[in-house]
């Protein structure tokens, strides 16, 4: 893993006070963020990598998603096939996808370096 994309749910101030921590522990393990364009609007001094959300999911071998599950589901759609992994994380109340929390984030990035972070297959289905 040497990627990191994050997308965030904007009007959330948990993603603003976490983002410039975010930036700052991959930056001390030499990853690459790459931060979607409305995402990057939250930190305008990060020195990363900016890409549209659409475009996102290609330039990166995982995705950290902070918000809730809506903007997990955004994300999951645009991953496709790419079997990029999602990390998601809840900054609102109740989250079924999003199980992840603030505190348990770092825990978890630390888990995902190791190798020691569970993956789970998820299949996405489309109807009419």
């Amino acid at each position: 893993m040497k990627r990191v994309g994050i997308v965030a749910k904007t009007d959330r101030d948990e993603a603003r006070t976490a983002l410039p921590r975010i930036l700052e522990w991959c930056a001390e393990r030499q990853l690459v963020p790459v931060l979607e364009k409305e995402t990057a609007g939250l930190v305008p001094a990060a020195v990363a990598s900016v890409a549209a959300k659409p475009e996102l999911p290609g330039q990166a071998d995982v995705l950290l998603v902070l918000g809730g599950d809506g903007t997990l589901l955004s994300m999951a759609r645009l991953v496709g096939d790419l079997n990029v992994p999602i990390l998601g994380v809840n900054l609102g109340g109740l989250g079924f996808l999003t199980a992840l929390t603030i505190d348990e984030l770092f825990p978890a990035l630390e888990a995902l370096l190791r190798g020691d972070l569970l993956v789970e297959e998820r299949m996405m289905l489309a109807a009419r």
